[in-house]
This record gives C-alpha cells, structure tokens and sequence, in this order.
C-alpha cells in the first residue's frame, strides 16, 4: 500500500512539472504573439505617417506653386502654404492628446492585457 502512495506522489510530481512546463511554454507563445502584433502595429503606422508626410510634401509644394501662379508672387505662394503648415501643427499641438495619445493607447493597452478569460476557461 505504501508503494502506491509513493507511487501516485511522484505521479503527481510529474503532472505538476508537465502542467507548469505547458503553462510556461503557453505565456512564450502569447508574449510572443503580442510582440509580434505590436511590431506590426509599429511598422503599419510608421508606414503610414511616411506616406501621409510625402503627400503632404508634394501638396505643399503643389498648393505653394499654384497659390504662387494665382498671386503672380511664388514667394507669397509658399509663405501662405507654411502659414498654413504652422496652423496645422499648432492645432495638432493643442488636440494631441486626443489625435495622437488616445488612438495609439487604444491601439496598444489591448496587446498587454493579461488573457484573463482565456485562463479561466482553461
């Protein structure tokens, strides 16, 4: 009878090694997971905000160019364009908590949630 018992402790020895290694090997995959995920979202909107900064190049020049030909000034073509580029950033600076802070921290906090629910139902 006691080789039984022996016997069922290390059997259940072994199960909490085997069960603490998957658990392991389950939180190195789901880090992983959400690195992945969240390079991605990195290089998503970097990619993003280089192709909005070219267009918004080319419309500067473009707008400064033809303001320049309307006005028979280039000179006063791009000064209003950069008035215009300074506006925009002022309007960015003042609203940049919610065009800029907001959207990335609902972007990011879901991918560093702990997968609460996910654990309960295993």
């Amino acid at each position: 009878m006691e080789k039984s018992i022996v016997t069922s402790f290390s059997e259940l020895i072994e199960q909490i090694k085997l069960y603490i290694s998957l658990r392991m090997k389950h939180y190195k995959l789901s880090a992983g997971e959400k690195v992945i995920e969240l390079f991605s979202t990195l290089a998503a909107g970097m990619i993003f905000w280089m192709i909005a900064f070219i267009i918004m190049v080319f419309g500067g020049f473009a707008l400064a160019f033809w303001l320049g030909e309307i006005l028979h000034h280039l000179s006063i073509g791009f000064l209003i364009v950069t008035g215009i580029f300074i506006l925009l950033i002022i309007i960015i600076y003042l609203f940049r908590q919610s065009l800029i802070f907001d959207p990335i921290a609902r972007k990011l906090i879901p991918l560093f949630e702990i997968e609460e629910k996910k654990e309960a139902d295993d």
